[in-house]
């Protein structure tokens, strides 16, 4: 993997972004950041469909990056050269199947659900209200007053509103140096629910350990456990995970003693041992080419068949009865 660093190590000047209508939301921000670390650097984009321009957010973000249109080749050219099929207006509507319909709806269910498991956590609660009751920024000292409202809804005023919305819903009383505007009466969407998670998800979730009692601390609450650690390194010992009140499964994809996850075996499948299932490196790895195995052979039994990630996910479920 090449970091950022590495990247401004070798002096990049240029970044060519093929199919760049792509560069929304998240890849938006990460292409950001590197362009941030990259002082100078030249970047060109190339596209066939550009955003629409009625997705304010989108085309704002697209618009960030890349600017107005610099150069654009005629449709009617690019169809006379052969490189393009001409237009025609010849379009189907059909609805979807009833199992299309049910696949659709438990997607939907899934993730409504894990909205609600992550919102209603401590960390995603206390992070909201750092945001935008506390606002304290880091490098901002511990007695100097709060980062005022307006610079950070000017700086960002999707992820304001967002989360204005949120803790309203959540009954929150807001101080006086709030303004509200229309938008923040308004009910949550999906689209304020995903603005808040990216920015969660990049600012939250990272830990350290360098203990025992500050491996407890960073578990606290934890129902799973998968260890992805360099090899040879501990990160969770037995005595933190054998009487941890709320896990009950740990995995650890190392085979290289020391494990990540002390007092399991790299063979174990399922193992139980003081109350929790343990899967060890080569345990996981026997599963995953069962369902690989299993997975093809249903594609000869019956070739139109698809297997999605929830026609597989049940796959494995039989394989595990």
């Amino acid at each position: 993997m090449i970091t950022v660093l590495a990247l401004v190590a070798l002096g990049i000047g240029t970044i060519i972004l093929d199919e760049c209508h792509h560069l929304l939301d998240y890849w938006a921000f990460i292409l950001r950041e590197l362009i941030k670390a990259l002082p100078g650097v030249r970047v060109v984009g190339l596209t066939a469909t550009l955003p629409d321009s009625e997705s304010r957010q989108a085309y704002e973000n697209y618009l960030s990056l890349l600017g107005e249109v610099d150069f654009e080749v005629p449709t009617p050219a690019v169809v006379k050269e052969g490189n393009l099929a001409p237009y025609r207006d010849l379009v189907y509507f059909c609805e979807p199947s009833p199992r299309e319909h049910a696949y659709l709806r438990n997607i939907q269910e899934h993730f409504e659900a894990a909205i609600r498991q992550v919102t209603a956590s401590p960390a995603f609660g206390d992070w909201l209200r750092g945001l935008l009751l506390e606002r304290r920024p880091a490098g901002l000292a511990s007695n100097e007053p709060p980062e005022p409202f307006s610079a950070v809804f000017n700086r960002e005023p999707l992820l304001c509103i967002a989360g204005i919305k949120a803790l309203l819903a959540q009954g929150v009383a807001l101080p006086a140096d709030i303004p509200l505007v229309e938008e923040m009466s308004e009910p949550l969407t999906v689209d304020d629910w995903l603005t808040l998670l990216e920015r969660f998800g990049l600012e939250v979730g990272a830990g350290a350990a360098f203990d025992e009692d500050s491996t407890r601390a960073l578990l606290e609450g934890a129902y799973a456990v998968l260890c992805t650690g360099a090899a040879g390194i501990t990160l969770v010992p037995e005595s933190v995970w054998v009487e941890h009140p709320t896990l009950a499964v740990l995995a650890d994809v190392n085979a290289v003693p020391p494990l990540g996850v002390e007092g399991i075996k790299p063979g174990w499948d399922g193992k139980e041992k003081h109350g929790k299932v343990l899967f060890g490196a080569l345990g996981i790895g026997g599963l995953k080419m069962k369902i690989h195995r299993a997975s093809v052979a249903r594609l000869f039994d019956q070739n139109d068949l698809v297997l999605d990630a929830e026609e597989v996910y049940g796959i494995a479920r039989e394989l595990i009865k």
